[in-house]
Order: structure tokens, then C-alpha cells, then sequence
């Protein structure tokens, strides 16, 4: 029995090619917008929150790095902790932990029951969570 199997038929492997860049390009393009949309919807939220809470600077909103000081300020929590985030392997799992307090003290702030900042922790409920605390009518 010949198990072998040769393949001389390069068009095939072309057309598979083809097909792939195709998808990984479609794939690209939905992820590229998806991400702008996500960076705008997040920079309207954080504005919005920092000008009802009377934050002088809400435009570091729009800018990254600046946007956690932002909501660092914003939550009572101290901006120069995000140098955490410097530590091998457990920073940035520290700085996301801060991101969350930070969020219940907003919650807080804003009327809201400081637990409703644990939504953050899952998946799309932060979305939502960000919009209410910017558009919400409580205080």
C-alpha cells in the first residue's frame, strides 16, 4: 500500500492562500473598527463622568495613560499608582484591581451603590456600566 500522497497542484494551495489573506483581512478591518468604536465610546463615558464630577482635566480622557490618572483621580485613588504597572507579572494585575476600586468609588460618587462597580469584572457589563455612570440620571 503507497500511503504517500504528493500534491503537484499549486493552484489549489493558491487559491487557499488567496482565501485566507481575504478573511484575515475581512477579520482585520471588523477588529479596527470595532476597536475605534470602543476607544470613542470610552473617551465620551470618562469625559462625560470627569465633567459632572467637576474634574478640571476631563479632556485625559482621549489620551492613554492619562485616561487611568483620570479615572484614578476621579475614583480617590492615588495617580502615581499606576507606576504598578512596572512590576514583572503581577502589575498590571494590581493596576486593573485599583481600576476597579477606582470604579466603585465613582459609583459612589455618582448615587449609585459602590457594588455596582463590580460589574466591571464582566465582560460587556463595563460597557454598560461606563454609560450609566456618564448618562445616568442619578447623583
Amino acid at each position: 500500500w503507497d500511503t504517500s500522497y504528493e500534491t503537484t497542484d499549486s493552484e489549489g494551495a493558491e487559491a487557499l492562500t488567496a482565501a485566507d489573506l481575504v478573511f484575515g483581512g475581512i477579520v482585520a478591518v471588523i477588529a479596527a473598527v470595532f476597536s475605534i468604536a470602543m476607544y470613542v465610546y470610552s473617551g465620551l463615558t470618562l469625559m462625560t463622568i470627569a465633567k459632572k464630577l467637576n474634574q478640571e482635566k476631563s479632556w485625559f480622557a482621549w489620551v492613554p495613560i492619562l485616561n487611568v490618572i483620570l479615572l484614578f483621580k476621579m475614583g480617590d485613588q492615588n495617580p502615581w499608582l499606576l507606576l504598578l504597572v512596572l512590576i514583572p507579572g503581577i502589575g498590571a494585575f494590581v493596576v486593573w484591581i485599583l481600576s476597579i476600586i477606582a470604579l466603585m468609588n465613582i459609583c459612589e460618587k455618582r448615587g449609585y451603590d459602590k457594588l455596582l462597580g463590580l460589574f466591571a469584572l464582566v465582560p460587556l457589563a463595563n460597557i454598560i456600566l461606563l454609560g450609566m455612570l456618564a448618562w445616568g440620571k442619578k447623583e
